[in-house]
Order: C-alpha cells, then sequence, then structure tokens
C-alpha cells in the first residue's frame, strides 16, 4: 500500500508521499484519482486540549 498526505500546509509525516495546500493542487486529484481506498481524518492533529 502506497500512503498518501493531502495536506493544507507542508508537514513531515510518515506518509510515501505530501502534497501541501492540497484544496487548490493538481496532484492531489491524481491522488484520488489512483486511490484504492481513501481515509479521512478530520479534525486537528496534535491538538492541545
Amino acid at each position: 500500500m502506497r500512503v498518501v498526505a493531502l495536506v493544507g500546509t507542508a508537514q513531515d509525516l510518515p506518509a510515501d508521499k505530501v502534497v501541501d495546500d492540497w484544496m487548490h493542487s493538481p496532484r492531489a486529484a491524481q491522488a484520488f484519482q489512483g486511490a484504492s481506498a481513501v481515509v479521512h481524518l478530520s479534525g486537528v492533529f496534535a491538538a492541545s486540549d
């Protein structure tokens, strides 16, 4: 399985590829087209309480 992370701003994540500004990136659309599965993780990563 190949993991592609679609993020708003550049992040250092344990993924094979990171696409930043994904809402405006043609590379994000390409990632969706080639995906066999998509997982949406909503919320804030490592948010403080």
